[in-house]
């Protein structure tokens, strides 16, 4: 299971990197090997929400991964679930801008 915490945009420096679909989906991570902790920043062209997995090992046929998928309301609130494909959604935490 993963647990996420939405944090204010504070200065980390991502050590990792990928782009994919010509830049539309933008991926940043560091792992914080001190504290086991990971920390992940998504970029993404949409329209209305985007999903984002961890697995042990790929491919996992859309099974056994955890997922969080997050989005921005009409009203500008943030939203974002998370869970793992094997159960129900977990929690949701309702956020704010």
């Amino acid at each position: 299971m993963i647990l996420v915490y939405y944090l204010p945009a504070r200065k980390i420096h991502y050590t990792n990197h990928e782009s994919f679909d010509k830049g539309n989906f933008d991926v940043s991570w560091f792992v914080n090997f001190t504290s086991s902790t990971i920390h992940v920043k998504v970029k993404a062209a949409t329209a209305g929400w985007v999903g984002f997995g961890f697995a042990l090992r790929a491919p996992t046929s859309m099974k056994n991964y955890d997922v969080a998928v997050g989005g921005v309301w009409p009203n500008g609130s943030v939203y974002l679930k998370v869970g793992n494909s094997s159960a129900c959604m977990l929690f949701t935490r309702r956020l704010s801008v």
